[in-house]
């Protein structure tokens, strides 16, 4: 699944890179159905945020890295999904975290305005509004504050 992390940030992220919507929309949409499923979000968040914060792309996120994505990082937070406790996170241990805590579920589900287990473009768009209007510096601080509302 390491493959997974070969997105190249510059290629646009459906909420990372606003500006790039449709090509970020597109990117998750791996079936090309119109709209993104759950799981198509989770794969895209996890490898869109995954290579925004790995900094010198080496496939391991320290918590330096992960502080200079997200200023307001708690480092408890951090070391949740460093399973083995070497201070830094793979690509593996950030998608078994994913997978375990449905880490992206709250962030999905503000985004499903209907409530159809779906996010079509129109939503990706509205949703990106918001994250222009949010608090923070960065847009994965902005997200982490957004998916910490209920």
């Amino acid at each position: 699944m390491a493959a997974v992390f070969g997105v190249v940030a510059s290629a646009g992220a459906l909420l990372l890179l606003p500006s790039c919507a449709t090509s970020g929309f597109d990117l998750a949409d791996s079936d090309d159905d119109g709209s993104v499923s759950p799981a198509e979000f989770n794969r895209f968040m996890l490898e869109a945020i995954y290579v925004e914060a790995d900094a010198n792309l080496d496939k391991q996120i320290t918590f330096e890295e992960w502080q200079a994505a997200n200023p307001s990082a708690d480092p408890d937070k951090f070391s949740a999904p460093d399973t083995n406790g070497d201070g830094v996170v793979t690509p593996e241990e950030a998608q078994a975290h994913f997978e375990k805590y449905g880490t992206m579920d709250d962030l999905f589900d503000q985004m499903d305005s209907n409530d159809d287990k779906a996010v079509s473009e129109a939503e990706a768009v509205a949703f990106q509004e918001k994250l222009k209007a949010q608090a923070g510096s960065t847009d994965i601080e902005k997200l982490s504050n957004i998916s910490q509302q209920k």
